[in-house]
Parts: C-alpha cells; sequence; structure tokens
C-alpha cells in the first residue's frame, strides 16, 4: 500500500509506491499536472509542494 494522502484545496501529496518518492498532484486551467518532489520524507514535501501551489 502506498504512503498516506495529504489533500488541499489546490492539491494533493502522495506516493506512488510504498517508501517511493512524493508527488504533489494539481489542476491548472482544467488540466492535471503531477510533479515529483524528489524525497521521501512527507514532512519536507508539504513545504516543497507549498512552493507549487498555482495562482490564480
Amino acid at each position: 500500500m502506498a504512503g498516506k494522502k495529504v489533500k488541499w484545496e489546490t492539491g494533493t501529496v502522495y506516493q506512488k509506491i510504498e517508501n517511493g518518492t512524493y508527488y504533489f498532484r494539481y489542476q491548472l486551467n482544467g488540466q492535471r499536472k503531477v510533479v515529483s518532489l524528489k524525497t521521501r520524507n512527507q514532512k519536507e514535501d508539504i513545504k516543497k509542494a507549498k512552493e507549487f501551489v498555482p495562482v490564480k
């Protein structure tokens, strides 16, 4: 089972595989985008994901 998901209004931080890299998924102009956060530490990833929050 993959790691825990963290959902916000702007997107979701999740792992595709257990103990794998975290990803940030969000939608911008109706298109789904996924960005690799390149770490396996969820607390670090949440900080990195906040940098990718799309501007409306």
